[in-house]
């Protein structure tokens, strides 16, 4: 860097910063742990902000192999909002998006509201997810076994 240059901290016009029940059309590059996801881009709904993070979390929404699982949750279409397919919104593709992409046209675009309901459910259908887990994994350490290391 030459000496007169000087180096922007200012956010980038197209920053936003995601909030519980926002969603985003999110590519791959944006996702923290995005080895774990190989379709491109994907919509995504904020579950938690984690203010004090790099990342938000969000929960992927699936139009294939899902369906048949108590972890997805049904999602109609709806042209409106960017979802043209019937799908999923699924707690088994919870992941890290990263902040600083958060907005961007590309990486993380942000779509319309989701109505209400679908919103509400989606949120719910989370939480009651981290509550199952947690109660599961209480239940395994009172019993001294590992979660990991456990057979269905």
């Amino acid at each position: 860097m030459a000496g007169n240059e000087e180096v922007s901290h200012a956010r980038e016009a197209w920053a936003v910063d995601a909030r519980l029940g926002d969603a985003f059309r999110v590519a791959t590059a944006a996702v923290a742990d995005a080895n774990r996801d190989k379709k491109e881009p994907r919509p995504y709904i904020c579950v938690a902000e984690l203010p004090s993070e790099s990342t938000w979390r969000g929960m992927a929404r699936l139009t294939s192999g899902a369906g048949d699982r108590p972890e997805d949750l049904p999602s109609r279409a709806n042209q409106a909002c960017g979802l043209s397919d019937p799908g999923w919104w699924s707690v088994r593709f919870v992941r890290l998006v990263k902040k600083r992409w958060t907005g961007h046209p590309h990486l993380c675009k942000g779509l319309p509201l989701l109505p209400d309901d679908e919103r509400k459910a989606i949120l719910d259908h989370y939480r009651q997810h981290q509550r199952d887990k947690k109660r599961k994994n209480q239940t395994m350490a009172s019993v001294g076994t590992s979660p990991r290391l456990s057979t269905p």
